[in-house]
């Protein structure tokens, strides 16, 4: 506040607290300095977008001048949403609505919750309503359609308030976990209308704003309510109009059926000004009853409309929705055929029935420019079951791919995963993140270790979240093999096997004998293999975040829950313990060199 108020007084010599008039006496050269800079947008821009919102609006205060040139700025970004619970004082207050009003057409990124915009388009309506009694011509804004929903029955005052028709942003939000209380999660506010409680009606009236603005650069919803059938049809209706949108943005309940023809039907309605097509998934919620049937009486057929014939040439981020019941193989390829020139892109889940060779060999073949591939991201419960992430890897050009993320299982053998597919793109290759979801199973990971000159993330779990072990594991003496190669990897997980303590049958564990306690060769060996893996972990100067998991495997083949549950050996490595009083050497004193940092309960999160 004292730098606001410094360079208030040194740019127009007026003390904090007055209103200067433009009029007033100054020197030629601070004039002109003066006038030249307020005159200039760009630096106009550069100023005002540097300083906080208080700070904005005592600089709209200071003189008329500034009033004119900076309250665009003030109004520019308008973030107005009580699904948490907080109530928007701009809506509340006559005041503030009037303000708002008189600057709808400054505003050029609007975030609007459930409840407010449920508001807000009774407000515009009132104020459609003001104009056509009023008008002696007509207007440019676009007619009125007839699908909007009519205005609420006002239990309290709507005041009329101008049409935004400058958006270039828009974002619905409307998350709310499953247990928030209904008068809470739709703000509980004195503004809330009946309307914001129908999410049908509520999607026709942010089709309606979208509707408002054909200029709409970035469209977002949270809302997840808007893909029952009616509601997908016209939300795809609205995002047809959208000539100029760059990003598509949608968050989805996953287990709604109709999922899929609704997401094609948005999909091909997009103009080929699009950039990134993204579907995101949330856990289910409930507001109430009319939100919990998830179904209507009108899901029952779809037609898919193709309004585009032409590929979306500058879409460069696909993340495509579920597809795990109701797609066939020839509706990705359809999909994928319109994306020739992707760069991301990402399947969250993918049923075995699909041809994933195929599908795979196709993206290899008419994506050739992917260079980030995931599958499985964002899936709670399904999963990607077959080889399509990896098919995808070994078609596409060779030294192209840069990230891969993989959740998922299929009955091949993982052996081919950690070989030539990963291989054929080791210089290029920076991030690869495996959950493997089928039984435990062993893995060699040193030739990536040796290769992949550029990794910066390695993590391949393997966990026991929901049962019995399950994931990717790699051996100590794997691990040891051959030298490493990584100068440049930050954060690195992975299960270990053979790193248990060496006790033999019949023979007096060492950590019990009298002390001082005497190794055998075999326990030296042990402890040596141990410390070579800190010393390499310890050269490795850009690591960031370190998890390591000791994996015990039983005779049978399976993991050894009994043992890991015992057996924090990587933790205990960790910890300054060593000596004769325990037999654990000290090897802490590896890590010294680098700055491990990790969000868990410590610096070094060892298991």
């Amino acid at each position: 506040m004292d730098s606001f108020i410094t360079f208030r007084t040194a740019i127009f010599n007026t003390p904090s607290g007055t209103m200067d008039n433009t009029n007033t006496s100054r020197t030629a050269a601070n004039e002109t300095a003066c006038a030249r800079f307020f005159n200039t947008p760009e630096l106009l821009d550069l100023l005002t977008s540097s300083l906080k919102l208080v700070d904005l609006t005592m600089l709209v205060r200071t003189n008329r001048k500034l009033y004119n040139s900076c309250t665009p700025a003030l109004y520019k970004d308008l973030r107005i949403s009580s699904h948490l619970g907080q109530e928007q004082t701009i809506l509340a207050s006559l005041p503030c609505l009037a303000a708002l009003g008189r600057n709808a057409h400054h505003v050029r990124t609007l975030r609007v919750g459930p409840v407010e915009l449920a508001y807000m388009y009774n407000c515009m309506l009132a104020f459609e309503t003001v104009r056509s009694l009023l008008a002696d011509k007509p207007t440019t804004t676009p007619p009125r359609p007839l699908w909007p929903p009519p205005a609420d029955h006002h239990s309290r005052n709507v005041v009329p308030l101008a049409l935004m028709t400058n958006l270039r942003r828009l974002v619905l939000t409307g998350v709310v976990s499953s247990d928030t209380h209904e008068d809470e999660a739709l703000g509980g506010s004195v503004y809330r209308l009946p309307s914001a409680s129908d999410p049908q009606t509520v999607v026709a009236q942010f089709c309606w704003l979208i509707h408002l603005n054909p200029r709409l650069t970035h469209l977002e919803s949270d809302y997840d309510h808007i893909l029952d059938l009616p509601g997908g049809r016209l939300f795809a209706n609205a995002v047809a109009g959208l000539s100029q949108l760059s990003s598509l943005r949608i968050a989805l309940y996953r287990r709604r059926r109709f999922q899929h023809p609704v997401c094609q039907d948005i999909f091909y309605s997009c103009r080929p000004s699009l950039r990134s097509f993204t579907v995101t998934f949330d856990e289910a919620y409930s507001w109430s009853d009319g939100f919990k049937r998830g179904d209507f009486a009108s899901d029952t057929e779809w037609m898919v409309e193709s309004r585009r014939q032409e590929p979306l040439t500058k879409l460069e981020e696909l993340q495509l929705w579920d597809l795990e019941t109701l797609a066939s193989t020839s509706d990705i390829l359809a999909i994928l055929a319109h994306c020739p020139n992707i760069k991301k892109l990402g399947f969250p889940s993918l049923s075995s029935r699909c041809n994933h060779n195929l599908i795979g060999e196709f993206i290899g073949l008419k994506c050739s420019k992917v260079r980030k591939l995931s599958s499985g991201v964002g899936c709670a419960e399904t999963i990607v079951k077959g080889p399509l992430l990896f098919q995808a890897m070994e078609s596409l050009p060779a030294q192209t791919l840069e990230d891969i993320f993989f959740y998922g299982s299929y009955a091949a053998s993982a052996g081919q995963i950690f070989t030539h597919a990963i291989l054929q793109h080791s210089t290029t290759m920076r991030s690869i993140f495996i959950e493997w979801e089928g039984p435990m199973e062993r893995v060699s990971i040193v030739p990536i270790l040796e290769e992949c000159i550029n990794l910066q993330d390695l993590q391949i779990f393997c966990h026991s979240r929901r049962g019995p072990w399950i994931g990717y594991f790699t051996t100590l003496s794997d691990l040891l093999e051959r030298p490493w190669n990584v100068p440049k990897l930050a954060d690195f997980r992975i299960g270990i096997s053979g790193c248990e303590f060496p006790d033999y049958p019949g023979k007096q564990p060492y950590r019990s004998r009298p002390i001082p306690i005497v190794l055998s060769e075999v326990e030296r060996a042990h402890f040596g293999q141990l410390e070579e893996l800190y010393r390499r972990i310890g050269k490795l100067k850009d690591l960031k975040a370190l998890d390591l998991y000791t994996v015990a495997i039983s005779p049978n083949g399976g993991a050894d829950q009994d043992v890991i549950d015992e057996v924090r050996y990587f933790g205990q490595l960790h910890h300054k313990a060593g000596g004769a009083e325990t037999g654990l050497p000290d090897l802490q004193h590896f890590l010294e060199d680098i700055a491990i940092q990790n969000g868990g309960s410590g610096p070094f999160l060892g298991r």
